[in-house]
């Protein structure tokens, strides 16, 4: 790191922390950060700092604008620069002269803050384009994550399609807003853990921090399912936690799990890949590289299931009982 960088990131620090730190707590409250908080983070020249000095911007590298996302997410601190910067980049990218010149010095100075459009529920060219592919490919299944609106609400969702066309979808039931995550701040929660019919098997979906939460996968068995997908963007400090709770899902459920994640580097984050298929003792049968994109296929027969469950019979032995008490202490945190 040069010394440009150096002193980059020092003024952000500085500035972070008495500006955008005390108010963490009232902006997790209403959801938002205040608007002059956009323009004073304009006047440090936290936003825009790798687009021109033409248009307004800071001049720099995407290294700058990973310093910006470094020390957010060292201070904790929930501040969507790094959604406002990849629309910057768009209008770089796509825009005609009158636009860059016109939105981009107005968003440097905070005046405008960048968002990103979303696809309707199972509509728009995000699911058109899955349910055409999985047609044209044959007998196949494909899971994929979409940006759902449901009237005013948004959800982080999957959805389902496959040789017959649009399945069912799965909205993600926990949303973590620490770190560098501030899903809450976008979406709400889903309530509904389906179990899907189809041609090969009943199949559950689960979304990257819901493995976190033995309650899905549980109810996901409960309600039959053989195979539970995991789609996840698991960034490489996670690692082991997901290596780990993947294994656990499985063997707890006596289910095989289908673990994809993303693998590279985005918005300055590196994700591991890893994707993995694990069977119900818990072992791994097929698994793709770390870091960088893969493809893995792999035979599983449900009939391991039936040796397994009489191996250990974890959901034989389960204790309803415990459950209502379970609820009442949580609801007590």
């Amino acid at each position: 790191m040069n010394e440009d960088l150096h002193m980059f990131r020092k003024s952000v620090r500085e500035f972070i922390q008495k500006e955008f730190t005390p108010n963490q707590a009232r902006w997790r409250e209403q959801h938002r950060p205040d608007a002059e908080a956009w323009k004073a983070a304009g006047a440090t020249g936290m936003l825009l700092p790798d687009v021109p000095e033409e248009y307004g911007g800071g001049g720099g590298s995407f290294a700058h604008e990973a310093v910006v996302l470094e020390e957010l997410a060292r201070a904790g601190v929930h501040f969507a620069s790094h959604v406002h910067n990849i629309v910057a980049q768009y209008i770089l990218a796509y825009g005609s002269q009158e636009q860059k010149c016109n939105w981009l010095p107005r968003m440097a100075l905070g005046e405008l803050v960048g968002a990103i459009a979303i696809t309707e529920p199972a509509a728009g060219s995000d699911m058109q384009g899955i349910k055409t592919t999985a047609r044209r490919e044959g007998n196949c299944y494909v899971v994929g994550g979409v940006a759902e609106r449901e009237g005013n609400k948004c959800y982080n969702t999957a959805a389902m399609v496959g040789p017959e066309g649009y399945i069912g979808k799965y909205q993600k039931m926990y949303l973590p807003t620490h770190s560098v995550f501030e899903e809450k701040r976008y979406f709400r929660p889903g309530y509904q853990i389906p179990v899907f019919e189809t041609e090969i098997g009943k199949l559950g979906i689960i979304i990257c921090y819901d493995v976190y939460f033995p309650e899905v996968a549980r109810m996901l068995s409960l309600k039959g399912a053989k195979l539970i997908v995991c789609i996840s963007a698991s960034p490489s400090v996670r690692r082991g936690f997901f290596e780990t709770l993947t294994a656990a899902r499985a063997i707890e459920n006596t289910v095989f799990v289908a673990f994809v994640n993303l693998a590279g580097i985005e918005d300055g984050l590196q994700f591991w890949g890893g994707s993995r298929i694990i069977a119900p003792s818990g072992n791994l049968i097929s698994q793709a590289k770390y870091d960088e994109d893969d493809l893995i296929t792999a035979r599983i027969n449900y009939s391991d299931l039936t040796r397994v469950q009489a191996w250990v019979p974890t959901l034989r032995d389960l204790r309803p009982e415990i459950f209502s008490s379970l609820r009442e202490e949580a609801e007590s945190l």
